[in-house]
């Protein structure tokens, strides 16, 4: 209800609606995914990830990046905590 781009703003969205509406009905798109469980750990800010069948074999490595942004708190999470 912004007096500046309130009217614009339901434009966008009426538009925005239909053309999700016809992505429903024509089918434009599918979702697949793949999920699964695997043995892991973390060595500092990555995690290291292990073959379920061979637990001592290393499969990937997914490296992680600590917050950036200046924080109050000195706590800069990251996905291996």
């Amino acid at each position: 209800d912004c007096k500046e781009v309130g009217a614009q703003a339901r434009i966008v969205f009426s538009d925005a609606q239909k053309i999700l509406s016809d992505i429903i009905a024509r089918k434009l798109f599918s979702i697949r995914a793949v999920i699964g469980f695997y043995p892991c750990t973390t060595v500092g800010d990555d995690v290291i990830i292990y073959d379920p069948k061979d637990p001592s074999k290393q499969i990937s490595t997914l490296f992680g990046l600590r917050q950036q942004t200046e924080r109050d708190s000195n706590v800069y999470m990251c996905l291996s905590d």
